[in-house]
Formats: structure tokens, C-alpha cells, sequence
């Protein structure tokens, strides 16, 4: 049992005081008069009373010995007693106990705490002291002793350690406890009110460990005492027959530096040996674990193990988890046991509450410095502290010791010490690289950022993120956005106060994490640019929180990867994206469309389900996806889709085109064109959006073209439509509202024609389509090999040229008989005719100088001439 307190004591003997001046004015003036209990009113009481007696006197009798029986009424019968009798009391003493009845009653509660070795609380030392103090000034014969006690206490304050208090009851609960008698009673227990109840609530409940995690000195061991002591005041309601403290405390802090503590549990072995102790202190069996277990599946058992970070055996880990199974387990640690725990982290005090301290503290010691200060300049040097208790505590005392204030903050090394290089000392390399990054980035990160910043494999992160949280070096804060929540991790002031005076970080790093801070900026400026240029743009992508901002940059990454034909690291990117941010369903987005690029269509086709399960009307999924579908030619499914999009987004031109596109490819080719005929009167339309309407515009009538041959096997008819297709082509191009899409649909239109439209009706449209391969020869050689389209036509027309104009030059004599061919005129040249090289016979017979002809060039033996010759 710890030495009780100097505080306590002071608080035991005034209260003893006043108890012993009650008794003295009931054995004066009312015990005289009765020779029975009756006076004292309630049957309750007085037996309550005689219980007490006769358990401590059992051969004395209650008749003759009333003035040693009422010794065991309770503090609050005494002055009940006193004003049930007024007419055996003069008037002065029943009017002086009714003036002080408010009083009285408040010392019943302080009363119990004192004699129970309750946690005090913070108002328990000046309510009993005032009492006193207001009856020692005002003379009267009711607070004689009280008077004589505080006489002697001013006189010499040690005088309390020298007094024997009958009424200290140290061990006599319900509950068998070895708990300490608490070490805060100097200022008593402050605040805490919340922490108090939340880790009653996971004791009590179904938690079988529960671990309250904080620095060192913030008042972890403080909490579970006054936990402890609040389960054993629930008396019948207390669900445990034994309590067990063990602490492994190993050094206290004092204002001369960091002082190891005598006679500590140390290791694994010591806290057992400890925890032996308080079952049974005379088992010396070599096998104390297996008792120890063995008492706790007999009773119910809560076991609290204090400091527990200085026990680096692993065993201990081995023991907790038994030892689980049996009882309950409250433990205060700086670093946490993982799986096996509900963790509770416990801050620092408030404003208000820290001020108490300090104030309490000083009113103790009669400070003449703190005292005089506002509560404004307690707080600049409370938050400098933290808000710890235990660095308050230090403050003050060290401030009492003749150094200013200045001075003791300007001098902490022993404090940070103490509270936290046990903690960093024991961290993996990952652990420390991710503080000393959030440090160098000199602002709050979050996972995406980490990621980002540390470049840590993602299960390496989140490895070192867990060992962090299990220690006070890292905070996480979710902060809410847009309607969604995003964790950021800080260092807390106090660990990065330590770790920049004793574990300074590089300059090059400092750097290097600011250099990809800023390319980080940069790069996600560049994706809001492009997402602002085209909502459905392949690069697009959009955030709805830091987060999910950072993990753009990582798909955008991946776009590129793919683009650059670099599969594998496109999807390893993905990949990590996902890991970090599982439900961001942009990540999906864009893995359906780079799977869907690589033919990889069923795992696109997940992606794209997965992310629409996360935002089923996002409209860029919505557009992916239909479009995916239609490439699958599943058309009924891309309807269903397409048409909801429209629904969502009416007037945007992409997926309107989109729904034009499904519209053609079920063969509804005149909705489909009159859709695209009309966006293209959109007022609001730019070159990009007209040529990419146009280009749909093309597709469309060559597909309709196709059809009326495959369905109806109408040449002609097919031929107008196709020449539709090539005359918007010429318009576009004639506006410059045209792009390598819309030449690339251009030469699909010159492909599906030549090869569906057979020779007997292409001939009369060939020279037109020589015609268009030389118009467009620039355009065309930018998408399309000019070689391809000239084997097409080759095969499908033979040998085709091109058709010049002329005139007959000239035509030998008719008088000659053999007379068989003719020279034309073209383009200042004169070209050798053959009768046989015209259409037909009589053409060659009805020449004449002059006469207009039309006419290919080939070649004879001699040299270059005209062939199949027409006369116009």
C-alpha cells in the first residue's frame, strides 16, 4: 500500500476533528439523559449502529455503555442526532449546526473518499480546510478540537503524519483490491468526467482488453486508479470479486531530472511474481502462472497492468491473451498491443482543468509567482505544456524551486525525455521515414499523400501506420468534405517538440518532400485543366476530396502508362489506387478502360460494375461503360445505360453522340441522324464538337448504306446514302470543322463503299472516287496509307485512271483506206489515237478536227497514247 498523502492526511484530521467535536456535545447534553438508543430516532440507524459495535465489542453490553455505542454512528448521524434533540441543546449550538448543515453535508462525500482511499477530488482539500478554517476564526464552544487540530497543523504541518486515524479504513470492500492509495490527492482528481465513463463503459461491457494509450504523464495511470475505485463503489453492482494493480513503472520525473523507482516490477517474471502477490502472497509455487490462471477462472477477476510499454518481454503478449479468456484486463500503456486490444486514447486536460491544476498546486505551496498570474498567461504557458498533468506538475514545482517560468519551459530536455524516448527508441525505419515525411511537409498529410510523398509500397504504409497508432506520434483527424470524410495524420506538438530537439530531419529530405508536394500541385492542376475542357475526356477525372485528389494524379499516371502501350505499370498503378482508396470509383473508371483497351473484357467489365455499385450515376462511368458495351455489341444493355446518362446529363453533346452511336447500331439510322443534325445546330458549339458530330454524322449513313445492301440489296439507294456520308466529309473539311476522326470516318465510308457496291454499278462512280482520293490525298495520308484505298479499288475496278480532256488535232487522209487512228490535243500536247482505243467504232468514223473528246493515258510499243476514247 502506497504511503498516504501529506493532502489526505491534513483532510482526515479535520474531519476527524469535527467528528470528535459532534460526539463530545451528544456525550455532553443529550447521552446524560437516556439510558437507551431512542434518542437517536431511526430504528435503521440504531441497529445499523449496534452491528458496528457489537462486531467490535461482542462481550460488551449496549445498557450502561451508550457513550462507547453512539463512537459507531456514521459522521452524517451525528449532526442529525444533534438537531432530532434540540431541547437537551443550548440555542447558540443548534443554531451553529444549522449554519454549518450545507457544509457538513458536503464533507459526508469527502468524508467517504478519505477513509476509503477514494480518488480525491479536485474542491475535497479546500472545502475541508475552509470549514475549518471559517469555525477556527469565530469563537464559539461547538469546534474545540477542530481549533486545536489546525492550531497544530499551522504550527507544524507534519504534525498530521504523526496522527493515528482510527477511522481509515484501507482494505474494507466488498471486492478483494490491492489498489494504491491514488498519488493525485494533492490537487485531487480534475476533470476527466467523459474518460472516466467511456473506459467504465468498455470494462463493463464486452471488451475483454482495454488499453488507455497516451504520452507519458498525461494521466493514463491516474484514470484506470479512479476507474478502479469507481468499479469497487458500484458495491453490489460490481461485477468483480478480485481487482489486481501491478505497475511497471520504472522512473518518475522531479524537478532534479528522471529518478529510477526502487523495488519496480521489472520484465515479464516480475509483473507475474506481482500479480502472484495479490492473490495469495504465500504462494511460492514454482508454477505461478498456471495459479494465477487457475484464480482467475475461479473468480471474477479484473487485472490492471500500469506501464506496460517497459516490458519488452514477448511473453507478457502471451500472458494478456490467456489470461483474456479468464478475466477482464485494463491496461495503461504509450504503446499499444494491436489485435488484442479495444485501444482508448487519453489527451491532455482542457483549458479550464489545467488551470485548476496549476492553481491547486500553487495554493498548496503558498506560491508567490504563479498566484499573481491572470489565467490569460496560465494558458500560454499550459499550452506549452501540452495540456500533461505530469509536465504541469513538473512546471510548478520547478517554479517553486526559485526558477522563473521562462526558464523551466526553455528547459525541457528531461521532460520530453521522459515521456517519449522509450516510445521512438523502439520503431521500425518505415515508422520513422513516415513521421520525419509528415514533418518535412511541414502541413497535415493524408493516406493518398503519404502514398504520394513517402512512396512507400502501400502494405509497407499502412504496416507502419499501424505501429504508429498503436504510440502517441501520430494523430489522425477525419475532416469532412463535400460530403465525405477524409483522415489526415499530424504529428502532435509535444512528439514533434521532442523529435525535432533529439532526431532533427535532413535538409535533402525536407527538400525532396517539398519538391513533390509542388509537382504533386501542378499535376493535379493540369488534370482539373483538362477535366475542365471535356467532361468525358479519356484523362478527365474528378475528386471529391484530398484524397481522392491525390489519387488522381496516380491514375492519371496510369492513363499515360497505358498511352505509352505500358501495360504493366498502368495496372500496377492501378492497383495501388485502389489499395489506398478502395472506394473512389474514378479508379474503376479508368481500369475498365485501360483493361477494355487491352482486351482484357471481362475483368473491364468488373471494374466498370464495381464502380458504378460505388456511384451508380456518375456520369463519366455511365459513358465508359456504355460505350464498352457497345463495343461488346451488347446493345440492349447499352441502351439501358446510355439512356440514363442522357437522363442525367441532357445536353451534353458526348453522350448524346453516344446515344446517337447505340441508336445507329440498332438500325435506327434516321433517329440517329436527325440526334446528330440537330446537336449540330447547338449554338454553343465549338470545331472540337461539330467534327466529332460530324464524324458520328458519317458513320451513321455509311452504316445505314451498308444495311440497305445486306437487307435489301438496293444498290442505288445504298450509293445516295454513302454519298451522303462523303458530302458531309467535304463540308466539314471545306469549314474546317473536321479532325483525323472525322477523316478516318471518311475512309471507312470509301472502304465499306467499294467493297459492298459491285462492279456493274461502281463503274460509272469511279473516276468520282479517283477524284475524291486526289482531293483528299493530304488529309487522308495522315490516318490512312494511301496504298490500302488504291488495292481496294484496284481489286474491285482493275486498273483505273484518270480521265483527261481533249480535242481531235488531227485525222489522215480519208482517201486512205487504212487509215485507223487520229492525234488529240491535251494540255499542248499531241497524243497518238487508235480506232480500236475508242468506245466504240463509229465514234472513231464520226470525228472531225476540233471535235471535244474524253480519254485515259496508257501505252503502246511506241511510247504513250490515249485509250478507251469517248467523243462528247
Amino acid at each position: 500500500m502506497s504511503q498516504i498523502t501529506e493532502v489526505r492526511l491534513t483532510i482526515a484530521a479535520i474531519i476527524y476533528a469535527i467528528e470528535i467535536d459532534l460526539k463530545s456535545l451528544i456525550i455532553k447534553h443529550l447521552t446524560p439523559y437516556h439510558d437507551n438508543l431512542n434518542f437517536i430516532g431511526s430504528q435503521e440507524t440504531i441497529d445499523n449502529t449496534v452491528k458496528r459495535f457489537k462486531n467490535d465489542n461482542e462481550d460488551i453490553p449496549i445498557d450502561g455503555n451508550i457513550d462507547d455505542v453512539i463512537q459507531y454512528l456514521d459522521f452524517a448521524d451525528f449532526f442529525e442526532v444533534i438537531l432530532s434533540n434540540k431541547g437537551f441543546f443550548p440555542d447558540s449550538i443548534i443554531k451553529e449546526i444549522k449554519n454549518s448543515l450545507t457544509e457538513l453535508e458536503k464533507l459526508i462525500a469527502i468524508r467517504n473518499r478519505v477513509m476509503h482511499t477514494r480518488p480525491l477530488m479536485t474542491s475535497d482539500f479546500s472545502i475541508a480546510l475552509s470549514f475549518g478554517k471559517t469555525k477556527q476564526e469565530f469563537s464559539n464552544d461547538v469546534w474545540l478540537t477542530l481549533k486545536s487540530t489546525l492550531d497544530k497543523i499551522e504550527e507544524d504541518p507534519s504534525y498530521v503524519l504523526t496522527l493515528s486515524l482510527s477511522f481509515l479504513k484501507l482494505s474494507n470492500e466488498d471486492a478483494h483490491h490491492n489498489l494504491p492509495i491514488p498519488d493525485f490527492d494533492e490537487t485531487g482528481f480534475i476533470g476527466r468526467k467523459k474518460d472516466v465513463a467511456d473506459i467504465l463503459k468498455l470494462i463493463l461491457g464486452n471488451n475483454r482488453v482495454v488499453t488507455i494509450m497516451g504520452d507519458g504523464g498525461v494521466g493514463k495511470s491516474a484514470l484506470a486508479l479512479k476507474v478502479a475505485y469507481d468499479i469497487l463503489d458500484m458495491g453490489s453492482k460490481n461485477p468483480f470479486d478480485i481487482i489486481i494493480w501491478v505497475s511497471a513503472k520504472t522512473t518518475m520525473l522531479t524537478v532534479t531530472g528522471i529518478q529510477e523507482i526502487k523495488n519496480t516490477l521489472v520484465g515479464f517474471g516480475g509483473v507475474i511474481q506481482g500479480i502472484s502477490d495479490a492473490f495469495d502472497s504465500s504462494n511460492k509455487e514454482e508454477n505461478q502462472l498456471a495459479i494465477i490462471l487457475e484464480y482467475m477462472e475461479l473468480f471474477d477477476t479484473l487485472l490492471i497492468i500500469d506501464n506496460l510499454e517497459t516490458i519488452l518481454d514477448e511473453k507478457i503478449r502471451e500472458f494478456i491473451r490467456d489470461a483474456s479468456q479468464q478475466s477482464k484486463i485494463l491496461i495503461t500503456s504509450r504503446i499499444g498491443l494491436g489485435e488484442l486490444e479495444f485501444r482508448r486514447p487519453l489527451d491532455g486536460l482542457s483549458d479550464q482543468e489545467s488551470i485548476s491544476l496549476i492553481r491547486g498546486l500553487a495554493n498548496l505551496k503558498k506560491s508567490t509567482i504563479l498566484n499573481k498570474l491572470k489565467n490569460e498567461k496560465l494558458i500560454e504557458f499550459v499550452k506549452k505544456l501540452y495540456y500533461n498533468p505530469l509536465q504541469l506538475k513538473w512546471f510548478v514545482n520547478s517554479v517553486e524551486t526559485g526558477i522563473s517560468p521562462s526558464e523551466v519551459l526553455n528547459n525541457k530536455e528531461d521532460l520530453l525525455d521522459f515521456c517519449l524516448s522509450n516510445v521512438y527508441d523502439k520503431l521500425s525505419e518505415n515508422a520513422i521515414f513516415i513521421i520525419q515525411t509528415i514533418l518535412a511537409a511541414r502541413k497535415d498529410l493524408n493516406d493518398a499523400e503519404l502514398m504520394y510523398t513517402t512512396e512507400l509500397p502501400t502494405l509497407a504504409q499502412r504496416r507502419g501506420l499501424n505501429e504508429l497508432f498503436s504510440t502517441t506520434f501520430i494523430k489522425r483527424v477525419m475532416e469532412h468534405t463535400n460530403d465525405d470524410q477524409d483522415f489526415r495524420y499530424s504529428i502532435p506538438e509535444f512528439s514533434k517538440e521532442y523529435i525535432l530537439k533529439n532526431h532533427p530531419i535532413n535538409s535533402s529530405h525536407i527538400k525532396k518532400i517539398t519538391e513533390r508536394l509542388r509537382v504533386l500541385n501542378i499535376s493535379t492542376l493540369n488534370i482539373e485543366r483538362v477535366s475542365s475542357y471535356n467532361e468525358f475526356g479519356t484523362n478527365a477525372l474528378t475528386w471529391n476530396n484530398p484524397s481522392e485528389k491525390i489519387i488522381a494524379t496516380k491514375l492519371s499516371e496510369a492513363l499515360q502508362y497505358s498511352k505509352n502501350g505500358d501495360v504493366d505499370n498502368a495496372l500496377k498503378s492501378i492497383n495501388e489506387a485502389k489499395s489506398i482508396l478502395p472506394n473512389y470509383a474514378e479508379v474503376y473508371r479508368v481500369s475498365g478502360f485501360i483493361k477494355g483497351s487491352y482486351e482484357d473484357l471481362l475483368g473491364a467489365e468488373a471494374d466498370y460494375k464495381t464502380g458504378l455499385e460505388i456511384a451508380p450515376e456518375n456520369p463519366r462511368l455511365l459513358f465508359y461503360y456504355s460505350g464498352f458495351l457497345l463495343k461488346m455489341n451488347d446493345l440492349i444493355n447499352a441502351k439501358i445505360h446510355v439512356e440514363k446518362l442522357i437522363k442525367i446529363r441532357p445536353e451534353a453533346i458526348d453522350p448524346n453522340i453516344l446515344y446517337g452511336r447505340v441508336l445507329s447500331t440498332t438500325g435506327k439510322f434516321v433517329e440517329a441522324i436527325d440526334l446528330f443534325n440537330k446537336l449540330l445546330k447547338n449554338r454553343e458549339n465549338n470545331k472540337r464538337k461539330i467534327a466529332k458530330i460530324s464524324t458520328a454524322l458519317i458513320k451513321s449513313y455509311s452504316y445505314w448504306a451498308r444495311a440497305i445492301v445486306e437487307k435489301d440489296g438496293d444498290f442505288d439507294l445504298a450509293i445516295t446514302k454513302f454519298k451522303q456520308a462523303i458530302e458531309i466529309y467535304e463540308n466539314s473539311v471545306d469549314s474546317g470543322n473536321y479532325d483525323e476522326k472525322t477523316t478516318q470516318a471518311f475512309c471507312f465510308v470509301i472502304k465499306t463503299y467499294i467493297k459492298l457496291i459491285p462492279k456493274t454499278h461502281n463503274q460509272e462512280n469511279a473516276q468520282g472516287i479517283i477524284n475524291l482520293l486526289k482531293k483528299y490525298d493530304e488529309q487522308m495520308s495522315l490516318v490512312q496509307p494511301k496504298e490500302i484505298l488504291q488495292k481496294i479499288l484496284s481489286n474491285t475496278f482493275g486498273e483505273i485512271r484518270e480521265k483527261h480532256q481533249g480535242s481531235i488535232l488531227s485525222i489522215p487522209d480519208s482517201s486512205d483506206t487504212d487509215s485507223n487512228f487520229a492525234f488529240i490535243e491535251s494540255d499542248g500536247k499531241s497524243i497518238y489515237a487508235n480506232k480500236k482505243d475508242f468506245k466504240t467504232s463509229s465514234d472513231f468514223n464520226v470525228i472531225d478536227i476540233g471535235m471535244p473528246v474524253e480519254f485515259e493515258l496508257g501505252t503502246n510499243t511506241i511510247g504513250e497514247c490515249a485509250i478507251n476514247i469517248e467523243v462528247k
